[in-house]
């Protein structure tokens, strides 16, 4: 992976099926700040290689690290990803099922989840078959 900014990569491992984190959020010197590609000088680039198969990745800004992460650990939490992962894992679309995105779209900006973040909430689904 290579990964520029806020938010973070979370994947699943198909072996033991647990989740882990690619690439760690970074944020700026102040809270709510990050680094852009656009900035001056050289990128804050972090890449980070998974040896391991894995059969979901999860790509996201930084509106829902919050809620994704264990607080005391900052490990993914299983109990957000698994059950949102199952509808895409259970989807006979190869490629982007508008109908899913649709409806994870109105999840994202729905009034439950707005109560939980005022951040961008931008989050990425892809799941092997």
């Amino acid at each position: 992976t290579a990964h520029i900014g806020d938010g973070a990569l979370v994947a699943r491992n198909m072996a033991d099926q647990k989740w882990h984190t690619i690439s760690q959020p970074e944020n700026g010197e102040y809270a709510s700040t990050t680094y852009f590609v656009t900035d001056v000088g050289v990128p804050r680039m972090r890449i980070g290689e998974w040896a391991e198969d894995i059969d979901a990745i999860f790509v996201f800004s930084d509106g829902i690290e919050n809620l994704v992460f264990d607080n005391i650990t900052r490990e993914p939490f299983e109990g957000f990803f698994k059950p949102m992962m199952k509808p895409f894992a259970s989807s006979e679309t190869l490629g982007r099922d508008h109908y899913l995105s649709e409806r994870l779209s109105t999840y994202l900006n729905g009034a439950k989840f707005a109560e939980l973040t005022d951040d961008d909430k931008t989050l990425i689904i892809a799941v092997r078959k």
